[in-house]
């Protein structure tokens, strides 16, 4: 997997809040708009956080099946990134507890050369600081300069990343890929990290 040909196609980005923190998850339903900065962004961040302390990782038919079902659907048919991103951003919220910080849950569909791809990040989010919400054409999306002031620079850390790919047509069991996780490292040792997208560690895998 050559990690550093990721290029994102699209991106969904929704609020993940601190458990205990009186606040709800925001979700949006529409992709933000992305320029060449933005793309720029969530390649290089990809592509650090990935390189330097990746592991590879396939779907473990044991765990919970979310991540694996939203990349294969999307995989499948790209139009599914936005409800999936949704399950994704739920899913997250549901596991987290208070020790996990708010942050930002970017969702990508993307290309590896001639691979497609999802990748998913938790970014860093400013205790306290909510994203702005507005509505256009009929849909909820972030105020994508609020969004770039708050979050998108250089120090934003990345507390969860994967890149992930499907083998064979649309089967979630297929899935594979790279990831890691500095939050479940940080408190449950280096062997938890890939357990973020329900995977096991590729020294394992068929």
């Amino acid at each position: 997997m050559d990690i550093t040909a990721f290029t994102p196609q699209s991106v969904v980005v929704h609020d993940v809040p601190q458990q205990g923190s009186g606040q709800n998850v925001v979700l949006t339903d529409a992709p933000i708009t992305l320029d060449d900065d933005l793309r720029s962004y969530f390649a290089a961040k990809v592509v650090a956080s990935l390189g330097f302390k990746g592991l590879d990782v396939v779907a473990d038919a044991t765990a919970d099946s979310t991540v694996r079902t939203a990349v294969a659907a999307i995989v499948h048919d790209p139009r599914e990134l936005i409800d999936q991103s949704q399950a994704l951003a739920r899913r997250l919220n549901e596991i987290q507890d208070a020790r996990n910080p708010a942050g930002l849950l970017a969702v990508i569909h993307g290309r590896m050369g001639p691979v497609e791809c999802v990748a998913v990040l938790k970014l860093e989010r400013e205790q306290g600081l909510r994203v702005r919400i507005h509505r256009a054409g009929g849909k909820l999306t972030i105020d994508m300069q609020h969004l770039r002031d708050l979050t998108l620079t250089d120090k934003t850390k990345v507390f969860k990343t994967a890149v992930l790919t499907v083998e064979r047509g649309g089967d979630p069991a297929s899935v594979r890929g790279r990831a890691s996780d500095d939050q479940r490292s940080r408190f449950e040792g280096e062997e938890s990290r890939t357990s973020f997208c329900s995977a096991s560690s590729d020294a394992r895998s068929p």
